[in-house]
């Protein structure tokens, strides 16, 4: 592993211990995990540019990243009764409604220039409840189709 990789993925780290002590994720309560991390971003920007960086100058997960993310999607399926990949989308899906302020330039992501205090507010509670409709969908569907199987 490049020394440079190294030193970048032990920053990484200990960045992300500071997030999870934020804004842990709930493996019941996916949509409350999505609003507590997109408050969590929206307060410290730079944790997002962190990781964009590392992923495109380093593209593979880390070890650390790889039995983190197990953990909590294993966690996830126990609490939704779905498979381990359902879990992983369910995750991936609060994780990608949770970055989508940062990754959106100002000016687009507030076409009628509204106070920034009620924006954020509105477009959390737009990540909230897509989260909770997708995760009822997503769920009911996995249901459905375990059921088509057996």
């Amino acid at each position: 592993m490049p020394a440079q990789l190294a030193l970048f993925d032990a920053v990484m780290a200990d960045r992300l211990r500071i997030l999870a002590d934020v804004a842990p994720i709930t493996a019941d309560d996916l949509p409350g995990y999505a609003g507590a991390l997109f408050d969590a971003l929206v307060a410290d920007p730079g944790l997002q540019r962190l990781s964009q960086w590392r992923a495109l100058e380093f593209p593979e997960a880390s070890e650390a990243e790889i039995e983190s993310h197990i953990a909590k999607a294993t966690e996830i399926a126990t609490s939704y009764g779905v498979e381990l990949t359902v879990a992983t989308d369910l995750m991936m899906i609060a994780l990608g409604a949770a970055l989508a302020w940062n990754a959106t330039a100002p000016r687009i992501r507030n076409p009628l220039g509204e106070p920034d205090d009620h924006r954020i507010a509105t477009h959390r509670h737009s990540v909230v409840t897509a989260v909770a409709a997708l995760t009822e969908a997503i769920t009911a569907h996995a249901a459905e189709s375990a059921e088509a199987t057996s």
